[in-house]
């Protein structure tokens, strides 16, 4: 019978903690397109017409969030992670192309729980012209 129980309660634990690591979605965009861009989970592509341009992250949670630890790399950039439900990237001027992902690692509940998390999102973007190309400034020696 113990055993039963045993099983039983891991089972439980097991259900509840991947309900909630199904909850968490990050969502992205690539701003500075030529034509309008929606969030999708996971995964975003685009080219872009401004040479910086950037990728736009967002925590999609069931549950109202307070707190947000991001981690992040790829492309030569700025990022903009300031602990709330999103994440910016600005792509550095001389990169024409590139992919960057933004991670959730760490979410803080308003309700006073919180929960590991590795929920990404990659973004990727191009330079296609439309704006000044950012090569075109360089100094002929």
């Amino acid at each position: 019978m113990k055993k039963y129980t045993l099983v039983t309660i891991l089972g439980l634990g097991l259900a509840s903690a991947s309900a909630s690591a199904q909850d968490l979605v990050v969502e992205c965009l690539i701003s500075g397109t030529p034509t309008q861009q929606t969030l999708t989970p996971h995964f975003c592509y685009s080219q872009t017409n401004v040479p910086d341009g950037g990728v736009y992250f967002k925590l999609k949670s069931t549950k109202p969030v307070a707190d947000v630890t991001w981690s992040y790399g790829g492309s030569a950039g700025s990022w903009r992670c300031n602990g709330n439900s999103s994440c910016f990237y600005t792509v550095s001027r001389h990169v024409t192309y590139g992919s960057v992902e933004a991670c959730v690692t760490r979410v803080l509940y308003t309700d006073g729980t919180w929960e590991n998390a590795n929920a990404c999102a990659t973004g990727e973007f191009w330079y296609s012209g439309g704006g000044p190309n950012p090569l075109d400034n360089k100094e002929v020696e």
